[in-house]
């Protein structure tokens, strides 16, 4: 049988050798097959959470290595405890050959254990195999031996041998079992599971030797190749020294790979709990706010007397700002269970910035401050990018500046490049001239929850959110935040993101040819002066400067004095010291040289009646800074036009006047409107011009789902302020019902949606409504979700359900009027 020769009735037993054991070296063995299996083993959990595929085959030939090496290590160890009266030797080429079944049981049965549950046939094969790849070691390395004798086998003793190694390898691979997270019981299932397999090992060699026989001749062949008892010590010392040092090495990985498979375990519990917390936590107090925001908001519309109305507009004041405090939270908790994604949409980035200046500069007038806002190196009108979140930074910073600053200069500086990918890098700075920062606070600054001052005397309030949301809303766009200050002379806040191009993109040019104008800027403060001729020299234009009205008048009277042309037009300041710009503004007038240049005043202080005053004191146009880029080429458009071609209206050009008909008559501009409109790319983030509310037919019929009965009673009042009739249901299947008892003669012409109620939800609602079980009228009628429900993803899941459109509470009027206005037009 395969080469072995067993016992029989011919073979002379008498013949057989005196065989004897060195116990120690047998234990010995034992241990040397124990930490082997053991380090097999543990290889089980590094294959289980490896990564890759190639990790994973990595950890298993490792395993298949260590167990291998142990069953052929601790065979020689035992052979090592035998002793014969006769010399013994070992083929060098079998004894090496017969590691390679070991190693392939052992690769075959890791195979079958490694993964995370398996079946009792899964165990018992992987059993059948591993005990047979032992046996099968064993013999070859029995065959391996040779010397002044002849090995033979009892038939019963060499079958029970491989039983022993068969059962004794099943009971261990069942103890070995890896589906307790505990890392400590896990421990105590690898080394009962190592021992168990060390005792298959070693239970079926000594079984294995006891069906030996060694039967004396007189002489030993194969004298060519022996190996010496010295040598294969040497060996089986370095194999054993191996598999210590990869059990230990295991163990350690092992423990690891527990240690990060738990951490990951609690991190996507505490994951969850935080998006289910935060959801949960966005709907509750957007519902009630949307009541407090809506009835102010209809009160103030209703007939209140002056001091009911001033108290009024405090209160919705305040309720704003409580709801601008409660966004931050949430932004910050989105960002930390990292649940905010951001849009890419088309949008101007110019009239972004524009628009944000014009918002916060009557903040900075409130205090006195310069609010100057530099766009000259912006080439681009349109980016792609979340506009939104991008406000949302800028915003933080200036009010920051605003904040901390009590005299002086808030400068906003934005500039775009495009980098080597051919991305394009958007950089910001806000600049201001307030209280700084000391050295030791900046480290800290965009940390969560951290101020300044953070003493219960502070001076400025805030939560300490805002730097730090910053912060991660640049890091989200691909870019970063940083700061450089003095204290008591101010900050800079700078920062950068990537935005991409647009399609739509087209270089920003004034609608006339300024290059030939020749322009004159007056203005005390350096800064203003300098962005302002950025502006004009951008455009082409022949820019000179004067600090003050005292050297402008002396530039003039030289200009006139050596016969130049003189000035287009002149850019007035208003504050200036000795001779401010009302002063030099009746100089001019009075003065028969220069009393018929253009002029045109810029103030950070407008007062009420302002326009008449300039427009007495003669000047052709008037704006509040920040003045914007588009105000000022529309300006010199109509100043530099001939008389015959502008009906002017009002003596003097201003920022609302020009609103109301600058782009009327461009041809250009309304060949660029239709285009725009006209467009593949439907999410253009633009400002839409308001359009007034129209007065809706009386036939349209409101349908308004919510089981909040304070919802119900402010979105009721908001359709009706603005002419529509409702019907209200409290859920959806109350919904469904409505509109299918409707009468026919009457339908119902749009639907408002809330998302969670009772019963049935807003989903299942439209999901139904669109499968026709509200009447087949109904299919599609447009259902707008009105909704508590604000994070990343609820849009999408109101979409996905069937709705047209998605509002979130607390519900804007004018945002509400728009949507309806869009979808009623179109229905």
């Amino acid at each position: 049988m395969f080469g072995l020769e067993f016992l029989d009735n011919n073979t002379a037993i008498f013949l057989a050798l005196t065989t004897d054991y060195n116990y120690f070296v047998v234990f010995a063995s034992y241990i040397v097959a124990w930490i082997g299996a053991y380090a097999g083993l543990s290889t089980i959990p590094s294959m289980r959470y490896a990564e890759s595929v190639t990790a994973k085959r990595l950890w298993h030939v490792g395993g298949s290595l260590a167990m291998g090496s142990a069953i052929w290590s601790m065979h020689f160890v035992g052979m090592l405890a035998l002793s014969l009266p006769v010399a013994v030797h070992h083929h060098l080429g079998l004894t090496a050959l017969s590691v390679l079944p070991a190693i392939v049981a052992s690769y075959i049965a890791l195979l079958f254990i490694e993964r995370d549950n398996y079946t009792t046939w899964h165990l018992i094969g992987a059993g059948i195999i591993l005990g047979a790849g032992i046996g099968i070691m064993h013999y070859m390395g029995m065959e391996a031996m040779y010397g002044n004798f002849t090995l033979v086998y009892q038939p019963w003793f060499f079958l029970l041998s491989i039983v022993v190694a068969v059962v004794l390898a099943i009971i261990a691979l069942y103890a070995g079992k890896f589906n307790v997270d505990a890392e400590r019981e896990q421990n105590y299932q690898l080394l009962r599971s190592a021992a168990l397999v060390g005792a298959a090992i070693t239970g079926m060699h000594y079984m294995g030797m006891q069906a030996s026989y060694f039967l004396a001749i007189d002489h030993i062949s194969h004298t060519e190749a022996n190996t010496s008892h010295s040598m294969m010590t040497v060996i089986l010392i370095a194999s054993t020294l191996f598999l210590s040092t990869l059990a230990v090495v295991s163990n350690i990985i092992n423990k690891m790979f527990i240690k990060l498979l738990l951490a990951k375990v609690e991190a996507e519990a505490s994951t969850q709990a935080k998006a289910e917390f935060l959801a949960s936590m966005s709907h509750e107090i957007r519902t009630p706010m949307n009541g407090v925001l809506g009835m102010l908001d209809l009160l103030i519309k209703s007939n209140l007397d002056e001091n009911q109305m001033y108290k009024a507009k405090i209160a919705r004041s305040s309720a704003k700002s409580l709801l601008a405090l409660l966004n931050d939270i949430l932004d910050f908790s989105k960002v930390d269970a990292g649940k905010l994604d951001l849009e890419v949409l088309h949008f101007d980035l110019r009239s972004l910035l524009i628009e944000f200046a014009e918002s916060v500069a009557l903040q900075a007038e409130i205090k006195g401050l310069e609010f100057i806002l530099d766009i000259t190196r912006i080439e681009h009108s349109m980016v792609k990018g979340d506009p939104v979140r991008i406000r949302q930074v800028i915003s933080n910073l200036v009010s920051n500046a605003i904040k901390f600053t009590e005299t002086g200069e808030i400068i906003v500086r934005a500039e775009l490049v495009e980098d080597d990918n051919l991305d394009l890098i958007f950089n910001c700075s806000v600049e201001d001239s307030g209280i700084g920062i000391p050295k030791k606070s900046i480290k800290n600054l965009f940390q969560l929850f951290t101020q300044v001052d953070s003493s219960t005397t502070r001076k400025y309030g805030g939560t300490g959110l805002g730097l730090s949301i910053s912060k991660q809303l640049c890091e989200l766009m691909q870019g970063s935040i940083s700061v450089t200050s003095i204290l008591n002379k101010g900050s800079c806040f700078s920062f950068n993101i990537t935005l991409l191009k647009s399609s739509q993109s087209k270089q920003v040019v004034p609608h006339i040819d300024v290059s030939k104008l020749s322009l004159l800027v007056i203005d005390d403060n350096a800064t203003n002066r300098e962005v302002l001729r950025g502006q004009l020299e951008h455009w082409g234009c022949c820019v000179e400067e004067a600090d003050s009205a005292a050297a402008a008048f002396l530039k003039l009277e030289s200009y006139f004095d050596n016969k130049s042309d003189l000035f287009d037009v002149i850019f007035v300041d208003m504050q200036m010291p000795d001779m401010d710009g009302a002063t030099f503004a009746r100089k001019i007038r009075q003065d028969k040289r220069f009393n018929a240049l253009p002029m045109v005043m810029m103030t950070s202080m407008s007062t009420q009646g302002d326009t008449k005053y300039f427009t007495d004191l003669g000047f052709n146009a008037y704006f509040s800074k920040p003045v914007t880029g588009s105000d000022i080429l529309d300006a010199l458009a109509i100043i530099k036009s001939p008389a015959s071609d502008i009906d002017l209206s009002q003596p003097i050009i201003t920022h609302q006047y020009l609103a109301s008909f600058s782009h009327e008559n461009s041809e250009l501009d309304k060949r660029e409107l239709d285009e725009n409109s006209n467009s593949s790319e439907s999410n253009i983030a633009i400002d839409e011009i308001d359009v007034p509310c129209q007065n809706f037919s009386s036939k349209i019929k409101v349908l308004l789902v919510d089981d909040n009965r304070i919802n119900t009673v402010v979105a009721t009042h908001m359709l009706n302020e603005i002419g529509l009739n409702v019907t209200v249901a409290k859920n959806g299947q109350e919904a469904l019902d409505t509109l299918a008892n409707a009468c026919p003669d009457k339908p119902f012409t749009l639907v408002l949606m809330d998302c969670q109620m009772p019963i049935m939800d807003g989903y299942q609602a439209t999901r139904g409504i669109r499968s026709g079980e509200a009447g087949h009228q109904y299919k599609d009628i447009p259902i707008i979700a009105m909704t508590a429900n604000a994070m990343v993803g609820d849009d999408a899941k109101c979409f996905a359900a069937g709705m047209s459109d998605y509002l979130t509470k607390p519900i804007d009027m004018d945002i509400l009027s728009d949507t309806l206005n869009k979808w009623l037009k179109t229905n």
